[in-house]
């Protein structure tokens, strides 16, 4: 249950529409631990987030709004609180990086990671999961030969055992990227519009058709001055 939107054209805002998604994941689900967006604005990732309601976080957006082309928008099921073994959803950013995934990733897989990270010198304000697997792919990006997102995205997914989907905003290039592995993930287009999803109920709202995108490399959606531009290194059907 986490989606994400893209937007090519510089005169839309993608939050009225991911305020949307959730508000439709929502109707279906009933209320959530918490809503949040997180979209690229001056060159910086902004968020917002609220323990409340889809519409108490479109309260927050009225009061202090962020506006951007490409944004993420997730949620904290309750279930994810009362059943240790259900998939959780989890989002980590900086100015430069957001990640979020919704799925299991198995904990000793996780903590090999940390390990290696923490060999390199890298640390942790959290120990939080979403910490973690962002600063796998920044791990990547920091690498002295060039490592572009996308192949920093397919490696971190690869290093990655269980069954996810995640998701990437890229402050520079600005791009968003999804993978998935073991769990479904979904693509759909409509005119100068893409979206990505966990959750096709949000994505129907949104859009039609919706393509279910096969498991392997990350597929791309970046700015395009006209069109959408997709990248998908995925085989979609």
């Amino acid at each position: 249950m986490l989606i994400s939107i893209f937007n090519t054209l510089n005169t839309q805002n993608v939050i009225p529409s991911l305020l949307q998604g959730l508000q439709r994941l929502e109707a279906k689900y009933g209320k959530f631990e918490g809503v949040g967006v997180a979209t690229l604005m001056d060159g910086r990732i902004q968020h917002q987030y609220t323990e409340g309601t889809g519409q108490d976080l479109q309260n927050i957006l009225q009061k202090q709004p962020i506006s951007g082309h490409l944004g993420i928008a997730y949620i904290h099921p309750k279930s994810a609180t009362n059943d240790k073994n259900s998939p959780a959803l989890h989002f980590y950013m900086t100015e430069r990086l957001a990640v979020a995934y919704h799925g299991v990733i198995d904990k000793d897989n996780l903590s090999d990671i940390r390990d290696s990270l923490w060999a390199l010198g890298y640390e942790f304000e959290t120990r939080t999961n979403g910490e973690l697997v962002l600063s796998l792919i920044q791990r990547y990006l920091d690498m002295d030969i060039e490592f572009p997102p996308i192949d920093a995205m397919k490696v971190s997914a690869g290093r990655l055992q269980g069954s996810f989907v995640m998701m990437a905003l890229f402050a520079e290039p600005e791009l968003l990227l999804a993978a998935g592995k073991y769990c479904p993930l979904m693509l759909s287009v409509n005119g100068n519009i893409g979206y990505f999803g966990s959750d096709s109920h949000a994505l129907s709202h949104l859009s039609s058709p919706i393509m279910f995108v096969a498991e392997g490399n990350p597929v791309v959606l970046r700015p395009a001055t006209t069109a959408l531009s997709i990248k998908n290194d995925f085989s979609v059907f």
